[in-house]
């Protein structure tokens, strides 16, 4: 699976994740870290961290899709807020339907599936394809946590035949630059890599409550805006 991959989204370690059922999947893990934007403020999608990407502003996710399109994959950003939406664009406001993009039948019926075993909507961020080849790729922030959704996901993909190379962790920290140095943004001067000194469960993610991960805690405000959304119903 590593062959045609970028470089910063290649396995650099693995990770043991406990399933709902009881039994645990070694997940692989890539490191890479990426600049922050420093350009003019656009909208964040309650409080997302914005990164800059060949000098565009975006979202991990977005990032992280824009590096595998580039390599010569196809796919999507997948929201789950108020729904499901596929997305290749960053959004300018709550309304997510403007930037609907549409997905190869067989694709979004894999998505389906998946739902149906998992009995969940929650994805991973990334959903890519090449030929007969899936990717599936959660963004992470260094602290960040799966959530229960998330670990049902993990289980019910690999139910339907989802090999747990294909579940790549992304956990991305900020790329520190000179700018950022006597500024506000905060690195480790490791090239942001976690402390390998700590053991993997201290510096990976563990488990949070039944939420999504935000990490500006701005949940609230992106789960009313949601409900003026068109999702696609992955259950039904």
């Amino acid at each position: 699976m590593s062959r045609n991959l970028p470089v910063k989204l290649r396995r650099s370690a693995w990770l043991d994740v406990a399933l709902p059922c009881g039994a645990s999947a070694r997940l692989p893990v890539a490191r890479p870290s990426f600049p922050s934007w420093t350009g003019e403020p656009v909208f964040t999608y309650g409080g997302k961290p914005l990164l800059d990407y060949d000098g565009k502003v975006c979202f991990a996710e977005l990032l992280i899709l824009r590096l595998l399109l580039k390599s010569g994959w196809s796919g999507t950003w997948v929201e789950t807020f108020g729904g499901v939406h596929y997305l290749q664009s960053m959004p300018a406001s709550w309304t997510l339907a403007r930037h609907h993009i549409p997905i190869p039948a067989d694709k979004h019926e894999l998505l389906r599936q998946i739902a149906r075993e998992a009995k969940t909507d929650s994805c991973f961020d990334v959903f890519v394809w090449s030929g007969e080849r899936v990717l599936f790729c959660e963004a992470k922030g260094l602290g960040d946590g799966w959530t229960k959704p998330q670990l049902k996901f993990i289980q019910g993909a690999l139910d339907c035949g989802i090999a747990p190379q294909a579940l790549l962790l992304v956990q991305w920290s900020y790329l520190e630059t000179a700018a950022h140095r006597g500024g506000h943004m905060v690195a480790a001067d490791n090239g942001g890599e976690p402390d390998q000194s700590k053991p993997m469960d201290q510096r990976q993610v563990g488990v949070q409550a039944d939420q999504s991960v935000d990490t500006s805690g701005n949940k609230k405000a992106r789960r009313a805006a949601a409900t003026d959304q068109m999702p696609v119903d992955l259950r039904s």
